[in-house]
């Protein structure tokens, strides 16, 4: 897996070289740093759901990019460990992601798993300022892989503000998964010849409301459907309890777990008592197939 994780970084190197970055993208407020997102996004006056879009220039790079095998295994992996340890929002993802590609056929996911959208942090040295990613679910989660050639025991540790309290040392190919909306993060620095990059997946939480209205914005359902904004607005504790459930305990995920080894010895003893079975032997159910 860490050479893997090598030829990711290089592959994002390369990248970083041939993308035209506007000054925005350069020098904004996580941090000074070259930055582009990509997939399914929401927001910012949009009407409706869609794709991020950028120039021809840009978007050929981005092709190229998500295309590479090591960057597809990191996405893929990045999708699977969220579902490790939080089972029940990644089938909320799963769902959501689901339902807008049902809605939508113009929208185009770019990996296979749970989450709508990346970002490519592109460095060459990505150091975050303190903030939170308020535009995603307010209870959901972004998984990041950390990349680059610095001493993680020394610098790039990532930091959990508020209650969490927690520096945490974040090496070059290693993934955390945190409820980045709520939990205030940053970054500690590295030195000066150091270089670190990072490649974030998310879905916006202005996706899940959209299709939480009827698949319309909240102006658009108030004039069409007044009764539905209503019962949302009056069931809003009762929602916020419902988010909050999402996160799994220990004993939870030990359950989730369990019952899905149950599940696929079920399907390889299935597969071995019908030798004329198609199902290949070493599939299981994968909420990534969507």
């Amino acid at each position: 897996m860490l050479k893997t994780m090598d030829t990711a970084y290089e592959t994002l190197k390369v990248a970083s070289s041939q993308l035209q970055l506007t000054p925005k993208q350069i020098n904004h407020r996580r941090g000074e740093f070259r930055v582009i997102s990509a997939g399914i996004s929401y927001g910012g006056g949009q009407k409706q759901p869609g794709n991020l879009v950028h120039s021809t220039w840009n978007t050929n790079v981005l092709r190229a990019l998500v295309q590479h095998p090591s960057i597809k295994a990191i996405a893929k992996f990045q999708s699977h460990a969220f579902e490790s340890w939080m089972p029940k929002l990644h089938a909320t993802y799963s769902t959501l992601k689901k339902e807008l590609l049902g809605w939508c056929s113009g929208l185009r996911s770019l990996f296979p798993g749970v989450f709508c959208a990346t970002t490519f942090n592109m460095g060459p040295r990505t150091v975050c300022h303190k903030h939170v990613d308020y535009l995603n679910l307010w209870n959901g989660a972004c998984a990041i892989t950390a990349f680059g050639r610095f001493n993680f025991r020394k610098g790039g540790h990532i930091v959990l503000h508020g209650d969490a309290k927690l520096i945490i040392e974040f090496p070059h190919g290693r993934t955390v998964i945190i409820p980045s909306a709520t939990v205030p993060h940053s970054n500690t620095g590295i030195a000066p010849h150091e270089a670190r990059m990072s490649l974030t997946q998310y879905t916006a939480g202005g996706l899940f409301r959209f299709v939480a209205y009827g698949f319309r914005n909240k102006e658009t359902c108030e004039q069409e459907d007044p009764e539905l904004l209503e019962k949302l607005e009056n069931t809003l504790e009762a929602r916020v309890a419902e988010g909050i459930s999402m996160f799994s305990s220990l004993a939870e995920l030990k359950k989730y777990w369990k019952q899905k080894l149950a599940e696929t010895k079920r399907k390889l003893a299935a597969t071995t008592e019908d030798p004329d079975s198609t199902e290949d032997p070493d599939s299981t159910e994968d909420s990534d197939s969507d």
